[in-house]
């Protein structure tokens, strides 16, 4: 059976034309959630006093007209301007943020679900019941060992991660050191793992995996290969995994905003901390479109992945 590739295209825009609305219904919500809570909010005294460059900008939001009138200008791709930089476009000031926040958060998701999806296919191959007994003697408890110990980092806030590494490791780069606590402490390796173990060996014990073997497939052995069984095994699991990585995106991108203070990177957190403690409605807005633009396209980009590998979907009817 051949996939139809017409039904094939329409499932694809339904994918993307869903994600394109939850990502509007967040910006809505998220920004006028924030916009309500800081506009009851005194002002900041220690504000930089208006000048003539400042007497062309809007001033601070005070009411739901101002809030109209900022998402109208964002409809046209205008985030507004900073109070905090004397009217300066805020855009000019977040374009280096976006994209140091966006990189660690894409580098923290890919390394994060990697990691966790290759503990917890290793630790299955070698717990399965068809695994060869080569594998039965030092490297099962190795892979229990590495388990246990990413499981306890876990259990640890990345910022605390953060701060360890920075005193601990004097001959690592910054960048290395963030994605290594952005990964460790999110959760996200140890969910992962957990998951993609109990899925393997469910996959194990099935009876396609009796008949592979019937017809000369090897046993599991190392990592999976198309020769292996562990491979068939590999692929299903795949499929049940991607939507945990989608649904674990926020929390890597918030690990990402605390990781930046600790390491010092001038990234959306930077600006984020700014507005809120000189009240800049403005540009505290701007970071909360940038923050939900990041996690969206992340998702999505795991559902065009998921898209592409579940034949459930590629093969429409």
């Amino acid at each position: 059976m051949r996939p139809d590739k017409r039904k094939t295209a329409i499932s694809l825009v339904a994918v993307m034309l869903k994600a394109g609305f939850r990502t509007v219904i967040l910006i809505l919500l998220l920004t006028y959630l924030v916009f309500l809570a800081m506009s009851i909010l005194p002002k900041d005294s220690t504000l930089p006093p208006e000048n003539g460059r400042m007497q062309n900008v809007r001033r601070a939001l005070i009411d739901h007209q101002d809030y109209r009138l900022w998402l109208k200008n964002l409809i046209h791709g205008d985030l507004g301007y900073s109070h905090y930089y004397f009217g300066a476009p805020i855009r000019k000031h977040l374009f280096l943020n976006l994209s140091v926040t966006a990189g660690l958060s894409i580098f923290g998701v890919c390394c994060s679900s990697l990691a966790g999806i290759l503990l917890g296919v290793v630790s299955s191959i070698f717990d399965s019941p068809i695994s060869t007994k080569r594998n039965r003697r030092f490297l099962p408890f190795l892979s229990m060992t590495i388990r246990y110990l990413i499981y306890a980092l876990n259990v640890i806030p990345s910022y605390i991660l953060g701060i360890a590494l920075l005193v601990f490791s004097h001959f690592l780069s910054l960048p290395f050191l963030a994605i290594t606590a952005i990964c460790l402490g999110s959760g996200v390796i140890m969910d992962i793992a957990q998951l993609t173990y109990r899925n393997m060996l469910d996959h194990f014990a099935k009876s396609y995996v009796l008949n592979a073997l019937a017809m000369g497939l090897q046993p599991t052995g190392g990592l999976p290969n198309p020769q292996k069984v562990s491979w068939y095994a590999f692929r299903s699991t795949i499929i049940s995994i991607l939507p945990l990585i989608g649904s674990k995106v926020p929390f890597v991108v918030g690990n990402v905003i605390v990781v930046e203070v600790v390491f010092e990177f001038r990234g959306l957190s930077d600006a984020l901390l700014t507005g809120l403690i000189h009240l800049d409605i403005p540009l505290v807005l701007a970071v909360m479109v940038c923050s939900v633009l990041i996690v969206q396209l992340i998702a999505l980009g795991n559902e065009l992945i998921e898209f592409i590998i579940n034949p459930e979907k590629l093969f429409v009817v």
